[in-house]
């Protein structure tokens, strides 16, 4: 079983850099198209998703868990997105 990752252009040099084999994408048709391809994959076991790019096909990964357990779908937070959190976390102290 394989690990991939769809994600937006500031995220996507760390999951190269951990040889993860990754789908940078900017648009919702492409990132669609991406998500359809890797989910027919036969050796696909997990698939990345960047906060970014889920936002753009959230109908699409909700349709697709509902019917199917494999490949396992994991969003997770996008360079971006950790950065806006450090910059909330240094402006409250929180």
């Amino acid at each position: 079983m394989k690990l991939y990752c769809i994600s937006d252009s500031e995220s996507s040099l760390v999951f190269r850099l951990a040889n993860i084999q990754t789908f940078e994408v900017s648009e919702r048709e492409k990132a669609v198209n991406i998500f359809n391809q890797i989910t027919g994959f036969p050796d696909a076991g997990i698939i990345l998703i960047t906060d970014t790019v889920a936002s753009l096909i959230n109908n699409e990964i909700v349709a697709f868990v509902k019917k199917n357990t494999k490949p396992l779908i994991l969003e997770i937070p996008s360079y971006t997105s950790l950065l806006k959190s450090k910059r909330r976390e240094n402006v409250t102290g929180k």
